[in-house]
């Protein structure tokens, strides 16, 4: 049973091709945007996933975590009374006054983007579709 599970598994990571691009210090272009090529040399087959990585970002560190004021979020009277201090450090915005909803969860914002392009031999490029919705990109444990 175990030879037969690791020639499956074998056989499934062949089949894998994994690219990796580090883009930090890629040139930003005045709409703040970065282009990249990636050079595929195997053919690929439907799925194909793209996989995002972070690096010295601890979402499970009990700071993160815990900033975050739940009462703030259920009544918006709450909200309006009191300054919520379970959302240290990130409480207020300077000028506006206490954020709502606030926290370091609250103020973090993901907004990368991607577009997958196939290159012609004649040299023209093609976009690809790419399904972001929460169903396409999120394991379906995730989702409930």
């Amino acid at each position: 049973a175990f030879l037969l599970i690791g020639v499956v598994l074998h056989f499934t990571y062949q089949a894998v091709v994994e690219l990796r691009h580090d883009y930090t210090d890629e040139i930003v272009d005045q709409n703040g945007v970065v282009s990249f090529e990636i050079t595929v040399d195997r053919d690929m087959v439907k799925p194909i996933w793209v996989f995002y990585e972070l690096s010295g970002f601890h979402q499970n560190h009990r700071l993160y975590v815990d900033s975050r004021d739940d009462s703030q979020l259920m009544s918006p009277d709450y909200a309006r009374s009191q300054k919520p201090q379970a959302c240290h450090p990130k409480i207020e915005t300077a000028g506006r006054g206490t954020d709502y909803p606030c926290g370091l969860v609250a103020s973090t914002v993901f907004n990368d983007t991607f577009h997958v392009a196939h290159e012609s031999p004649d040299g023209s490029f093609s976009r690809l579709e790419v399904d972001s919705s929460a169903p396409s990109i999120a394991w379906t444990g995730d989702l409930k």
